[in-house]
């Protein structure tokens, strides 16, 4: 049986959009150029920060100078090898951690651990300094992080001298 007064209805409310680095004047208050939620009732928003999701943990290593890190999820959505959820599973990696020169008066160095946009560990050292700071790329701080990368954990060596990292470093 036909009829003329059929009834269609649907939401044209919901759209996907891609994922996007949101912006921020302030560091408190970010904007995406979409609404990235709806306010539809019944629906959760989904804002997962780029960020490490499981493992991770550093570990020292017997040999001089070198750390374990054991595999990692994150979330790095950019990041190759990464699934629909923004999520990347990273294999565990021994890094060689550099010292500070012995041949200057420094001898403080903070090395980052972390995930590349390539979806693997890696290494990025500080300023060497005479004692340490927390201010990133201070002079015996941390460094600086690449875009498109994340921070797992920092070794912090107070010596020149190589030796076996401790866990407290």
């Amino acid at each position: 049986m036909a009829t003329d007064n059929g009834l269609l209805e649907y939401e044209s409310g919901q759209q996907f959009n891609d994922w996007e680095e949101m912006t921020s004047s302030n560091g408190q208050t970010f904007e995406a150029s979409f609404a990235p939620w709806s306010g539809r009732s019944g629906f959760d928003s989904e804002v997962r920060p780029w960020g490490l999701a499981t493992g991770g943990r550093i570990v020292p290593h017997a040999t001089a100078d070198t750390i374990t890190v054991e595999a990692l999820t994150a979330y790095m959505p950019t990041a190759a090898g990464a699934n629909q959820d923004g999520l990347v599973s990273v294999a565990s990696d021994d890094l060689i951690i550099d010292r500070a020169d012995s041949m200057g008066s420094n001898s403080h160095l903070i090395t980052s651990i972390v995930v590349t946009a390539a979806g693997a560990l890696d290494t990025v050292e500080g300023s060497e300094g005479t004692s340490f700071s927390d201010e990133r790329g201070a002079a015996g701080g941390p460094p600086l992080i690449p875009v498109d990368a994340i921070e797992v954990g920092q070794v912090r060596l107070g010596s020149t001298t190589a030796g076996t990292i401790t866990p407290s470093e």
